[in-house]
Protein backbone atom coordinates (compact mmCIF):
# COMPACT_ATOMS: atom_id res chain seq x y z
CA UNK A 1 0.00 0.00 0.00
CA UNK A 2 2.68 2.29 0.91
CA UNK A 3 4.63 1.70 -2.16
CA UNK A 4 1.44 2.74 -4.41
CA UNK A 5 1.42 6.27 -2.71
CA UNK A 6 5.11 6.54 -2.19
CA UNK A 7 5.70 6.16 -5.75
CA UNK A 8 4.10 8.38 -7.60
CA UNK A 9 4.59 11.37 -4.82
CA UNK A 10 7.93 11.15 -5.41
CA UNK A 11 7.59 11.09 -9.07
CA UNK A 12 5.66 14.34 -8.49
CA UNK A 13 8.41 15.96 -6.80
CA UNK A 14 10.91 15.16 -9.28
CA UNK A 15 8.90 16.56 -12.06
CA UNK A 16 7.96 19.67 -10.22
CA UNK A 17 11.50 20.20 -9.64
CA UNK A 18 12.30 19.87 -13.36
CA UNK A 19 9.88 21.69 -14.63
CA UNK A 20 10.73 24.94 -12.33
CA UNK A 21 13.94 24.53 -13.40
CA UNK A 22 13.13 24.23 -17.36
CA UNK A 23 10.78 27.33 -16.90
CA UNK A 24 13.65 29.24 -15.91
CA UNK A 25 16.36 28.37 -17.83
CA UNK A 26 14.21 28.61 -21.19
CA UNK A 27 12.32 31.83 -20.17
CA UNK A 28 13.03 35.00 -21.95
CA UNK A 29 10.57 37.57 -21.41
CA UNK A 30 9.92 40.22 -23.86
CA UNK A 31 8.16 39.33 -27.46
CA UNK A 32 4.70 38.27 -25.49
CA UNK A 33 6.26 35.49 -23.51
CA UNK A 34 5.14 35.52 -19.60
CA UNK A 35 7.94 33.79 -17.38
CA UNK A 36 6.93 32.58 -13.77
CA UNK A 37 7.29 35.06 -11.47
CA UNK A 38 8.72 32.34 -8.53
CA UNK A 39 11.63 33.73 -6.35
CA UNK A 40 13.41 30.41 -7.16
CA UNK A 41 16.88 30.57 -8.71
CA UNK A 42 17.44 27.38 -9.00
CA UNK A 43 16.66 23.52 -8.09
CA UNK A 44 18.58 24.28 -4.92
CA UNK A 45 16.52 27.49 -3.37
CA UNK A 46 13.27 25.44 -4.76
CA UNK A 47 14.08 22.19 -2.43
CA UNK A 48 15.40 24.33 0.65
CA UNK A 49 11.99 26.24 0.20
CA UNK A 50 9.69 22.96 0.22
CA UNK A 51 11.78 21.77 2.86
CA UNK A 52 11.06 24.97 5.04
CA UNK A 53 7.33 24.93 3.83
CA UNK A 54 7.35 20.91 5.10
CA UNK A 55 8.98 22.09 8.52
CA UNK A 56 6.65 24.89 9.47
CA UNK A 57 3.74 22.95 8.29
CA UNK A 58 4.66 19.63 10.34
CA UNK A 59 5.55 20.98 13.86
CA UNK A 60 2.10 22.33 15.27
CA UNK A 61 0.63 18.60 13.58
CA UNK A 62 3.74 16.77 15.53
CA UNK A 63 3.27 19.10 18.75
CA UNK A 64 -0.96 17.61 18.18
CA UNK A 65 0.46 14.28 18.60
CA UNK A 66 2.62 14.12 20.76
CA UNK A 67 -0.78 15.49 23.01
CA UNK A 68 -2.79 12.99 21.30
CA UNK A 69 -0.27 10.50 22.35
CA UNK A 70 0.03 12.24 25.89
CA UNK A 71 -3.86 11.59 26.21
CA UNK A 72 -4.22 8.37 25.16
CA UNK A 73 -1.22 7.64 28.25
CA UNK A 74 -3.73 9.27 30.64
CA UNK A 75 -6.30 7.00 29.44
CA UNK A 76 -5.08 4.20 29.29
CA UNK A 77 -5.13 4.24 33.36
CA UNK A 78 -2.56 1.23 33.54
CA UNK A 79 -4.04 -0.90 31.18
CA UNK A 80 -1.40 -2.66 29.73
CA UNK A 81 -3.00 -3.08 26.22
CA UNK A 82 -3.80 0.78 25.92
CA UNK A 83 -0.10 1.71 27.47
CA UNK A 84 1.42 -0.82 24.55
CA UNK A 85 -0.65 1.65 22.16
CA UNK A 86 -0.02 4.84 23.61
CA UNK A 87 4.01 3.73 23.40
CA UNK A 88 4.27 2.34 19.67
CA UNK A 89 2.00 5.63 18.83
CA UNK A 90 4.74 8.22 20.92
CA UNK A 91 7.60 6.09 18.95
CA UNK A 92 6.05 6.25 15.86
CA UNK A 93 5.30 10.31 16.42
CA UNK A 94 9.35 10.66 17.28
CA UNK A 95 10.10 8.65 14.74
CA UNK A 96 7.75 10.98 12.55
CA UNK A 97 9.49 14.07 13.77
CA UNK A 98 13.57 13.31 13.79
CA UNK A 99 12.97 12.68 9.96
CA UNK A 100 11.07 15.58 9.07
CA UNK A 101 13.68 17.40 11.15
CA UNK A 102 16.69 15.37 10.02
CA UNK A 103 15.95 15.98 6.25
CA UNK A 104 16.01 19.92 6.94
CA UNK A 105 19.65 19.49 8.71
CA UNK A 106 20.72 17.61 6.11
CA UNK A 107 19.34 19.66 3.08
CA UNK A 108 20.50 22.75 4.95
CA UNK A 109 23.83 20.75 5.54
CA UNK A 110 24.09 19.86 2.03
CA UNK A 111 22.81 23.02 0.21
CA UNK A 112 25.49 25.35 2.21
CA UNK A 113 28.53 23.16 1.26
CA UNK A 114 27.55 23.06 -2.24
CA UNK A 115 27.43 26.48 -2.34
CA UNK A 116 30.80 26.74 -0.71
CA UNK A 117 32.42 24.84 -3.06
CA UNK A 118 30.67 26.22 -6.02
CA UNK A 119 31.83 29.69 -4.73
CA UNK A 120 34.85 28.83 -4.31
CA UNK A 121 35.75 27.92 -8.27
Amino acid sequence: MTRRILNPMLLAVIVSIAVVSLAHAQCQPGAGTVCPTTSFQNVQDFVSKALQVLVQVSLPVIGFFIVFVGFQFVSAQGNPGKLATARKNLLYVLIGAGLVLGAWVLATLIGSTVSELSSGL
